[in-house]
């Protein structure tokens, strides 16, 4: 027998579907959709493939009073293993066209920087080599200001479109502020950006790339599923030496480990849950502190937790 909350999410899905002609799914497992192979069902996901669609998909959901979540790859994120309780919208690979402009890239929010920088490579365009091993989208590196090897994908934007009630609108470079893991762009809905390169030949470009993703490949492990580095660098240290020296490489939490290649990656060793990542995030933080006084402050976003 259907509960009164089951009729509720239904009647909001069969709405967006009737509406738009979108696919809604209830109570999708976010374990699908994170790159830590974890997370409990969200009430509802679904990927919009245009901003009027999107734009339409938020309107319905403040107007049923469901809140809702925007995401890419979830490379950047973790889901409590009780799920999200409201709308899970994905900009991923159904919205991400790009253009070339001379030396300028658009592109949308959802395309993979893996993809994006193939794309720039393709056209003999330099800048964004460092992307080519960040398995993230557009939006969530801008979001984050991701970076990687000293670039950050913040220098390459000339301009970034956000959107406002049912337009798209742009934000010119002078009115974008970046930072370490910050943009001022995080209070907004990001649908795409405009980058600056530089023409290069192919050779150059992809000795850049083949320099980058070996350095990745030697250095951070990429054989079980993760979510990057977890810490953000205090003020002048790296968090991944600071964990290093206190010997907590190898610690294990249920099936979740700190990496013993990178100190500042936690990978899921094939069995975790949400909660076992939680709760070893929260115990390196506490021995860093007690040991040191600084307080790790974490750099993947985590949906669904209550602080203990």
């Amino acid at each position: 027998m259907e509960s009164s909350c089951q009729r509720k999410a239904l009647a909001i899905a069969d709405k967006i579907e009737s509406h738009l002609g979108l696919k809604v799914k209830l109570s999708e497992p976010m374990h699908k959709h994170t790159s830590f192979r974890v997370g409990g069902p969200a009430d509802f996901y679904l990927e919009p493939t245009t901003v009027q669609e999107l734009s339409a998909v938020i309107d319905l959901l403040l107007e049923a009073g469901v809140s809702f979540k925007i995401i890419g790859n979830g490379t950047n994120l973790l889901v409590s293993d009780n799920g999200y309780r409201g709308a899970i919208i994905r900009l991923g690979p159904r919205y991400a066209s790009w253009l070339r402009e001379g030396n300028q890239l658009w592109a949308e929010a959802g395309i993979s920087l893996p993809v994006l920088a193939k794309r720039a490579a393709n056209e003999g365009l330099s800048g964004l080599e460092f992307l080519s091993g960040i398995p993230g989208t557009v939006g969530g590196a801008l979001y984050m200001n991701a970076g990687a090897w000293g670039s950050t994908i913040g220098a390459k934007v000339v301009a970034a479109w956000v959107l406002k009630g049912q337009e798209m609108v742009q934000i010119s470079r002078t009115e974008l502020d970046f930072a370490y893991r910050y943009s001022n762009l995080q209070k907004q809905t990001i649908l795409a950006a405009q980058f600056q390169l530089q023409e290069a030949t192919s050779a150059e470009i992809q000795e850049l790339m083949a320099g980058y993703l070996r350095r990745r490949q030697e250095s951070q492990p990429l054989g079980l599923p993760s979510a990057g580095s977890v810490f953000r660098n205090p003020p002048d240290l790296k968090a991944a030496k600071i964990i290093d020296e206190l010997g907590l490489k190898g610690m294990v939490i249920g099936g979740a480990q700190v990496s013993p290649v990178h100190a500042n990656f936690i990978v899921n060793l094939g069995y975790a849950t949400a909660s076992d990542i939680y709760r070893l995030i929260l115990e390196v933080q506490s021995v860093v502190e007690q040991e040191t006084g600084i307080k790790l402050k974490p750099e993947i976003e985590q949906i669904g937790f209550t602080s203990p």
